[in-house]
């Protein structure tokens, strides 16, 4: 009791506290019969650990959206979704497999979004909306294909020329 008020009380399930815990800096709080799970403020920094192997998981609604492994890897626990490493290089890679925009989703590119790329279910688009649209190439031309890759609709080679086709 704390002014005539109760604060803590112990019940069938365990304690209830009505109020807030404070604890003071580089104490921590745990669960677990070893320590296993322990969050605490050491005075410049917030933590939340999992100890002795054991998966952190991230749950809303009953269900679980993410977890942290052993190995320090974020993976989520939803389709669709990957396993983005536990390191910068990891992450570029998992992410440069592929980029997927669903339909009406847009791609966008510049402060302004001035370059737009996305498929509306029906067309594919590549919208610029300053300046010129610049596609470099490397290689000897430019080829636009049609259909599934098989036909040629245009091929533009250097210096401007246009191959016709037949």
């Amino acid at each position: 009791y704390y002014d005539d008020s109760k604060k803590f009380e112990t019940i069938a399930a365990g304690c209830q506290v009505t109020g807030n815990i404070y604890v003071n800096d580089g104490n921590t709080f745990t669960a677990g019969n070893n320590n296993d799970f322990q969050f605490y403020h050491d005075g410049s920094a917030n933590y939340i650990k999992g100890t002795n192997d054991h998966i952190l998981y991230f749950a809303t609604n009953n269900t679980t959206r993410w977890n942290i492994a052993n190995d320090g890897h974020l993976r989520p626990q939803a389709n669709q979704t990957y396993d983005i490493g536990s390191t910068v290089q990891q992450v570029k890679q998992a992410y440069a497999k592929e980029f997927i925009v669903l339909d009406d989703g847009y791609f966008k590119a510049g402060t302004l979004a001035d370059l737009q790329i996305y498929h509306n279910g029906t067309e594919s688009v590549i919208k610029n909306a300053t300046g010129n649209l610049d596609i470099i190439t490397g290689s000897t031309s430019i080829d636009l294909k049609g259909n599934d890759g098989s036909e040629t609709l245009a091929k533009f080679t250097p210096n401007g020329t246009v191959v016709p086709l037949m």
